[in-house]
Formats: structure tokens, C-alpha cells, sequence
């Protein structure tokens, strides 16, 4: 197989059904374009399954367009050598699940800023990067039954400096009782002034 080949894994390109592409970009780092209809969870169970596999999402973006249309680039570095991202199904981590969970203690908020949209909770956040960080706080808004409609993700100098756009399951804004719930669970992980 030529070189060129063997960096690129395509799946699937209809427009509507769920397509995942990776590129190799030098070293231990590599390119994931996602696009397609996607779960509302589905950037949790990605993160969670990465995490897993010792993958490293160093920055990104994802956003929903409409409906449950999705396109997303993440920049991956492999912590384990061993792994082969071509050999990956990206989709099927994608569509794995898990019981949502309230996060733990673990990583701590450096800072956080939480903001009400019309439509939306915009959170932003900075805490000391590790693996497992993304599927934590992805794994704590699901407890909350919010999703991201957009997320920013990027890593400077070890610290996670992260943005989300958060609305319920099925669309629109979380209700007063969920902010307060949420930002309750933010200020229990902000580090101590």
C-alpha cells in the first residue's frame, strides 16, 4: 500500500450519514475529521474511549449545524506508541455509552466562567490538562442531561483552556434548577483562592 494510502482512513461519505477521517501529521500526532449525523452524547463517548486508549485530544473543535448534523477536527497525540489510529473505528467509539456521571473531585478548576444565553449555557474553563479531563467534564454535564452544541478544546503549556455550548437533550436551554446545579458542581471542583 503506498505511503499516501496508508495515512488517510476514510469511511463513509454521505452527507447525512456519519463520516470519520484521520491523517497522519508527523510523530505521535494525528488529524480526526468528524461529520454527520451524531448522538447527543457522542463527544463524551469519544472522549471516554480515547481517554481509555491513552489518546490525547490537544485541541479541537465540534459543532452542531442542524439538527443532529455535526462537524468536527480534532488534533490527537498518541501516549501510547502501540496504538494505531488507522485501525481505529472512530463511529463506534462515537456510539458507545455509559451511565452519565456527577464529576469527582480529580482534576480541578484553575477557573471557570458560566453564562446564560437565550438558548444555551456557555461554559469556559481552565484546569491542568491530563487524559480523562474531556470525558470527565463531558461525563458531568450528561448527569445533567446538557450537551454540547459546540466545544472549543485547546491545551497551552499543560493547561486545558476549554469552551462549551451547552443545551438540554432534545434542544434548548437548561432550566434554572440545572445552571444551579451545574455551577454548584463547578465551584466544589474551582481550586482554593
Amino acid at each position: 500500500m503506498p505511503v499516501a494510502a496508508a495515512s488517510e482512513w476514510v469511511r463513509n461519505f454521505d452527507r447525512q450519514a456519519p463520516t470519520a477521517r484521520v491523517t497522519a501529521l508527523g510523530g505521535t500526532r494525528y488529524a480526526l475529521q468528524l461529520g454527520g449525523a451524531l448522538s447527543p452524547g457522542w463527544t463524551g463517548s469519544l472522549a471516554r474511549e480515547l481517554a481509555a486508549r491513552r489518546i490525547s485530544i490537544v485541541r479541537g473543535w465540534a459543532r452542531r449545524s442542524e439538527g443532529a448534523r455535526w462537524e468536527a477536527q480534532l488534533l490527537l497525540e498518541l501516549l501510547d506508541a502501540r496504538v494505531n489510529p488507522f485501525h481505529i473505528d472512530f463511529l463506534a467509539l462515537a456510539r458507545t455509552s455509559s451511565a452519565p456521571r456527577r464529576l469527582d473531585l480529580g482534576p480541578r478548576l484553575q477557573a471557570y466562567q458560566l453564562d446564560r444565553t437565550d438558548d444555551a449555557v456557555e461554559l469556559a474553563i481552565r484546569a491542568a490538562d491530563g487524559v480523562g479531563l474531556l470525558d470527565a467534564l463531558l461525563a458531568s454535564f450528561a448527569f445533567y442531561s446538557l450537551f454540547p452544541v459546540e466545544m472549543t478544546i485547546e491545551t497551552r503549556g499543560g493547561v486545558a483552556h476549554d469552551f462549551f455550548r451547552l443545551q438540554r437533550t432534545g434542544g434548548g436551554p437548561p432550566s434554572d434548577v440545572v445552571v444551579a446545579a451545574l455551577e454548584g458542581t463547578l465551584v466544589d471542583l474551582a481550586e482554593p483562592c
